[in-house]
């Protein structure tokens, strides 16, 4: 992720109670787009595509299911 890809939203205050799960919720949706730009830049399927489509795929999903809130 980039400066300007951060400085065009606006930051949340460090107190908010969210604050950790809006960073990951955002870290996740820059992952993703990353990935849905790769796969539509794919022009043949591969192994070697399918093999990093994966990987990125679990990645989401272990950022998502680690991003979950306890129940208070």
């Amino acid at each position: 992720m980039n400066n300007e890809d951060l400085s065009s939203i606006p930051q949340p205050d460090p107190s908010w109670y969210y604050y950790i799960l809006w960073h990951k919720l955002f870290k996740a949706k820059f992952k993703l787009e990353q990935l849905i730009k790769f796969v539509g830049d794919i022009e043949e399927p591969n192994a070697e595509s399918h093999e990093a489509i994966n990987e990125d795929l679990l990645e989401l999903v272990n950022l998502l299911e680690t991003t979950r809130l306890s129940q208070e």
